[in-house]
Order: C-alpha cells, then structure tokens, then sequence
C-alpha cells in the first residue's frame, strides 16, 4: 500500500526518522511513569523483533456500549488519517472507544502491529478485525472492471475473485452488514470513517467509507433481513463524520494540547508513537496526516478536517468568524471543536448543567462570613455530584468557590454594589458546563454586635468590675500591680486612660471563645514613656507554644511591631517608629487571608498569612507572655481597646483614630420629624442608628444614610421621630 510515495524518500529520510524515534525513545524513558515506560517498551519490541500477539495484552471485555466506534480500512489507517481521535476520545476523555479494521487481509503481523498501535493509543478493548481483502485495485493493471472499486467488492465478497461482476453486489452487502453488525452490537453514538474518494484515491479506503455511510442507516432499519444481524436489536448512532467530506466542514481541535492523562503529551504525540509500531510499513507511515507539520508526509489529508455527513442530533455549531487555533487559521463557517457537540451518550456522559442561568442565591451581608452555600445544590448531573469539580472563572475575590462547590468568603463594606461572577462545573470526562451566579449584598453597618471586647478604660479608679468592658458578650478585665486609672486619655471622645509602671502593672482578661474570632480587628491607643531598646506590649493575645493569637510590641528596635501566629511561627508587621511620650493609634486586622497593620489610621503593612487564635490564655493590658506571669511589660498608657469579629476596611480602621462625627444641631420640626445637623470626614458615607436608651441593650436601629459634603458637612432626618417619647442617635460608617 502507498507503494507509488516510495519516491517522496530516499534513505537519509529513513535513517533520519528512525534515529529520531531511537532519541525520543531514550528521553522519554527517563522520564516517563510506568503507563508511559510500558508503551516505549512495547513499541521498541515491535521494532526490533515483531509486535506481541493479542495474548500479551490485558483486554477489557468489550461493552455493550460504546461512544466512538472509528472504521478504519487498514492497520495504521487509525493513525495516519484518523490523527489524535483514539488517544483523544479513550484516554483524555475516556469514554468507551472501539476501533474496527476491515481490510487487513488475514496478515497475522499486521493485525499485531494494530494491537500494539490500540494499545498505545489508550485502547483496552481489542480491535475488531473483519477480515476483508487487502487490494489495492486501482493500481492493478490488468483489471477487468473499468470501475476499479468494483474489483474490492468482488474481493470482498468472500468466495474467491470471478472478475465477471457476479460478486460486485454481494461485496458491498458482506462489507455494509459486517459494520452494521458491530454497531448493533457495541451501539456507539459516534462513528467515524475514511474520505469517500480514499484520501489518496486506495479503493479499500473507498469501499470502507462506502459501507459505513450505508451501515449507518441500515443498523438503525428495524426490517434490516441481513443473517448477521437478526438477534440484534436496532441502533441509530447519532453522528457520523466522514473524513476530508466537503459538506458540514469539521475542524477537530485538542490534538495539540498537552494532557495529563497521556503523561503530558499531545494526542497528536502519542499517535505519532503508536503508529511506529506498523513496523512492516517502514518509517513513511509513522506519522499522521496533519495540517500542523512536526514531520509529516500525508499533509495533502490533513486528520484534522472532516464534515459530518449524517446527524440525528441536528448540524455542529459553526463558527460566526475567523479563529485560530493553536496558530492555525480556521476560517468562519465551518465547526469547531469535537465530535461530541449535541450528542447524548448516556447517563456517565450527558453534561452536567446549573439548574439556572443566571443563578440568584440568597444575599450576603458586609462583615459576615458567608457560608453554608455549596454549587452542589443547583446542579442536575445524572453521575454523582461528588465527581464533579468547581471553579471560580471571574468576579470579586471576597467569594471563594472550592473545587467541591462549596462557597466561602467575607465581604467588606468596599464590596457593597451589584456582584456577580462565572463560576463553571467540569464532570470526570471533561465535559463542563458555566454559569453567572449572583448574590445580592447587603450593606450592614459596624454595630456592637461586631463589636466583641470594648474596654474604654474610663474608670478613675477600679472598680468592682475591674476594667469594665463595654461590649455584652465578653468578660471585664482585673488589674494588678502597678495599674494606675484616671489619666489623660489619648483624644478628649476618648475619655480617660490607663497608666502603667512597665514593672508589674497589668490588666488581664480571661480567655474567652468571642475575643479569639477567627476573623479580626483589633485597635488601642498606647503612649510609650520609656524602656527603649526592649520589647514592650501594650497588649498581648497569645499563646507560645505552639505559636497562636498575636500581639503589639514597641520593639528592641524601637519599632512598632505587630505579631500574628500561624500555629507554627510568629509572622511580623513592621511600622513606623516608636515617639515616647506621644500617642498612637495602633490596628490590625485579619480576614482569613491577609493580616494587616495600621498606625494613626494608615496602613503600615501587609502580609499573606495563616492565623490561629489563641484558646488558653488571657488577653493581657500593659504586659506580655500571657501563658506565664508576665514579661515585655509596657511603661506607659493605654487607652479604649476594641476588638471586632470581623476584619474592617481600611475606612472603618481610619475612622477609630479619626475625630467622630459630631452632630452638633438637632432640632424637632412642625410635622414631628428630628433635625440633625452635624460636621464628618468630607464625601463619606454615615448611617443615623436611633435607640430609646443609651448604652448595651440600646437596641440601635439605621433610620437614615447620607453623604458628608465637600467641606465636611452632614444633614439626616429622622421621619420616625413623632413616634417615640424619647430618641437617641449614632452615627456610624456602613
């Protein structure tokens, strides 16, 4: 066969393809995992002695049901004009995939050539074999039928060639039934064959392509007399692509694509490497036709054009325009892709599909963690969800989309707007399908209940409370040794502050499950008076051992310092220097990522961080080392601790060390509606909270949101003031 291309070579061609494949092998066995290895191994047996038999090889029973059936005339026909299909469909894929030969004469070498060729390719069911001649009849020169096919179909119609044209019609019934025998019985969905003028015009490619065209229907006819097929229920595949076929043009992409189900290795690769084992066919036909050119010979029948010549499924998409792929023009007009587009071959291989699009789940609220929510629940798959695999394509990076659908994330006041993103789902063959998911956001303001620890430090002398802390939901803390309440405060809304000796002077509050959030925010006022060149906390969160919580230093180096523990290591933010006798405002947050520093309202640094909380120890004013005594201890003062179970923004963190908004006007109008007037930071955002009473329990309620002008200036009213005897106001930042 292709004896008339001999010409095309000479044997420096040869040697040179075979000193290639000899290097490849070499590389390759170096690095390849055993699945690999086994496949080089098996190649080069073939080609320095003959390919094993079918025993060598650990065939599958062949199913019942199959996805693509490729009918191929001649042993490395499969290859060389069918390009990357059989590695493609069995092994990237995976799906169930069967190869049927027609023409390979009884030659018992050859028919082992194609096993060690399917098996490469990722085959493991054994390749059909139907047994038909092997004639080239269109290079026969002394053939009696002037229709040079006709001498094939006398040929193949199994009693011994009479050249009188008594077999003509018999052959093309033998070749037509055999196919639609096998695809009785292996039922594919996909059936893919030779050109119908024979690539290069070989009558055998011709009588092939010719019988699986007809076999396609005549499978399906339910009135079918054939002997071979009674007992064998009808099937109607669903495609049928014919190679190079002009109408319904078909450009098979993936070919080049590297894959990890062939060890990284192109489809186009690894059927380069299974067509070297038709050893009996010499070099010349141990590449595949291709319109990408790695060193190939048949490009005038490129394996990646086809057309689809029958569909139940209705045409392929075409392509509205021009693409390219993998650097080659695919003009607009034709269809792109693979042979699979509208197909349904079963349960295991129908996509999977979100239940909407868009899909709208339930909102999420500013500050909070927004859980409990998984993809899975808006997915028909007809295999079990848990083969299938998430992910997040675009849209804000506060939502995370694991890979078993579950949705996590925290958005920030920053985020307030409309979101959405494509999320995808991909099942185990690689089919996928996308969606936009929504979720609407709700802003919610900072309130005490994000509020966990708030110690103000405004006693002038400890009280029975201690250190009382203002928030509800943790504990007051106990002061020792050199603690001294009742001094300056750091801002005069600040009220009064705590000083301390730097000797023994502490203020501890017990461990509590609500001061170690996972998510946080923690701010003070601290005024170092002295101790340079140690380490001095002004507050400590921590535990040693292992390493856990976090804590402020004014460091040896007579820097500020903020450490966080991952649970192995301490992590350190540095900031600015450390003024004695000057107050500073000093923040840090943590939202599951990102651990950042603030000093005086401005970031000082960041860093990608683990974080585990501290859940053994105090959390310590004034001192550190809370698993022992003390140590580290702080001479100066301290003053309004916040701790928050959320991670603010970089605004809200600004605002703590920022003059408050001051509504300095109130006035009640004719219609019972309150009058606010007031001074802010310039063009930001505030909420008016109204409550009956002052204080915890105040029950604070947003009545009204407005922007502070240019110049700083605000203005709410109240409409629902006419309905309370008694009303007290905030404002805060959404």
């Amino acid at each position: 066969m292709f004896a008339h291309f001999f010409p095309l070579l000479n044997i420096t061609n040869i040697t040179r393809h075979i000193l290639i494949i000899l290097f490849e092998f070499w590389e390759k066995i170096t690095r390849l995992n055993g699945t690999a290895l086994s496949a080089w191994v098996l190649v080069l047996a073939c080609l320095i002695n003959r390919c094993p038999s079918a025993e060598a090889y650990d065939w599958q029973p062949p199913p019942n049901k199959i996805v693509l059936l490729a009918v191929s005339a001649h042993p490395d026909d499969e290859g060389i004009f069918f390009g990357g299909a059989l590695p493609y469909y069995s092994t990237v894929l995976n799906l169930p995939t069967m190869l049927l030969c027609m023409a390979d004469g009884g030659n018992t070498v050859r028919q082992d050539e194609l096993r060690c060729a399917a098996w490469t390719y990722g085959l493991r069911y054994e390749p059909l074999f139907g047994h038909f001649a092997n004639i080239n009849s269109s290079t026969v020169t002394n053939n009696p039928y002037t229709n040079t096919i006709d001498m094939t179909w006398d040929y193949w119609a199994g009693v011994g060639f009479r050249g009188d044209g008594s077999d003509v019609a018999a052959g093309k019934a033998r070749a037509i039934n055999f196919v639609a025998e096998q695809i009785r019985r292996y039922r594919p969905d996909v059936i893919i064959t030779h050109d119908l003028n024979g690539e290069y015009g070989h009558d055998n490619h011709k009588a092939t392509a010719y019988a699986v065209t007809q076999a396609f229907f005549v499978a399906a006819d339910p009135n079918a007399t054939a002997t071979n097929l009674v007992g064998l229920p009808p099937w109607q595949a669903q495609k049928l692509y014919v190679h190079l076929y002009p109408t319904n043009r078909f450009f098979h992409k993936f070919w080049e694509t590297p894959c990890a189900a062939l060890t990284n290795q192109t489809p186009h690769q690894v059927v380069n490497l299974g067509l070297t084992c038709h050893v009996s066919q010499g070099p010349i036909y141990w590449i595949a036709a291709s319109v990408y050119l790695p060193a190939g010979y048949y490009t005038p029948w490129p394996s990646e054009w086809w057309g689809l010549y029958a569909s139940m499924v209705g045409p392929d998409t075409v392509l509205s325009s021009n693409v390219v792929v993998k650097g080659l023009p695919v003009p607009g007009g034709v269809a792109a892709g693979n042979f699979l587009e509208h197909v349904s071959p079963g349960p295991l291989y129908q996509p999977p599909v979100f239940t909407a699009n868009p899909l709208t789940l339930p909102r999420a609220t500013t500050y909070d963690l927004y859980t409990g929510r998984t993809l899975t629940d808006y997915v028909i798959a007809a295999e079990p969800i848990s083969t299938l695999t998430f992910g997040k394509i675009s849209g804000p990076a506060w939502l995370s989309v694991a890979a078993d659908g579950t949705l996590t994330g925290t958005p920030s006041r920053t985020d307030v707007g409309p979101h959405s993103w494509v999320v995808s789902l991909t099942n185990q063959i690689g089919l996928t399908d996308q969606t936009t998911l929504t979720i609407p956001l709700l802003a919610r303001p900072i309130s005490m209940k994000d509020l966990v620890g708030w110690w103000m430090l405004d006693e002038t002398s400890p009280t029975s409370r201690g250190a009382a802390n203002s928030a509800p939901l943790s504990p007051d803390g106990v002061s020792y040794g050199g603690t001294v309440f009742g001094q300056n405060g750091a801002r005069p809304w600040t009220g009064l502050s705590v000083q301390f000796d730097g000797t023994d002077g502490k203020i501890d509050v017990p461990c509590s499950a609500v001061l170690n959030p996972p998510l946080f925010t923690v701010a003070l006022w601290a005024n170092v008076t002295g101790g340079g060149g140690t380490y001095r906390s002004p507050l400590t969160n921590r535990k040693s051992q292992p390493q856990a919580g976090y804590m402020f230093y004014a460091a040896d180096n007579n820097l500020w310092q903020f450490w966080i523990g991952n649970g192995s290591a301490w992590n350190i933010l540095n900031g600015g220097p450390v003024v004695a006798n000057a107050w500073i405002h000093l923040a840090a947050t943590y939202d599951g990522t990102t651990a950042r520093f603030y000093t005086n309202g401005s970031l000082a640094a960041a860093a990608k961080v683990a974080f585990q909380p501290n859940d053994a120890f105090p959390l310590r004013l004034g001192a550190g080392a809370t698993e022992g005594a003390g140590t580290f201890w702080f001479p100066g003062r301290v003053d309004d601790v916040q701790i928050y179970r959320v991670a603010l923004d970089s605004a809200h963190v600004r605002e703590l060390s920022a003059d408050p908004p001051v509504a300095n006007y109130i006035q009640k109008q004719s219609d019972g509606t309150m009058l606010l007037w007031g001074a802010a930071v310039p063009r930001q955002t505030y909420i008016l909270l109204a409550g009956p009473i002052l204080g915890p329990g105040a029950g604070w309620v947003p009545v009204a949101t407005n922007v502070a002008d240019t110049n700083g200036y605000f203005q709410f009213i109240d409409v629902g003031a006419f309905n309370y005897p008694q009303r007290f106001y905030r404002l805060i930042m959404p």
